[in-house]
């Protein structure tokens, strides 16, 4: 399983759209493995695409617009938004968990 995150500056990028860089964590047998990803784009879409070439399962991000999210869903990519904090407690949550709770939650929404 591969799992996406949008990171700035070791904490989530809080708006997917202008993100510049994921956090690429790879499940295998053997362990995890993780590196970063540049994926600015100067195509509206070309976010979307690069998910896809990745083959990316698992999207965790800030803040995404209703366009965005409907193309990466309709790609086959898991998204988990709305979520801010440090990338490693939220990755750390997310292994644990398979899923996130409201501590990570960017602020004024309701649930991730």
């Amino acid at each position: 399983m591969k799992i996406a995150i949008t990171t700035w500056e070791n904490r989530i990028s809080p708006v997917f759209d202008t993100s510049r860089h994921l956090r690429i964590v790879e499940l295998s047998n053997n362990g995890i493995n993780s590196h970063i990803e540049n994926i600015a784009s100067n195509m509206p879409y070309g976010k979307t695409e690069c998910i896809k070439q990745l083959g990316i399962d698992v999207l965790i991000c800030g803040a995404i617009t209703k366009k965005l999210y409907t193309d990466i869903i309709n790609a086959g990519v898991k998204i988990v938004p709305f979520v801010c904090g440090n990338v490693d407690d939220v990755l750390n949550e997310y292994l644990n968990k398979d899923s996130l709770d409201g501590k990570f939650l960017m602020p004024g929404c309701r649930k991730i």
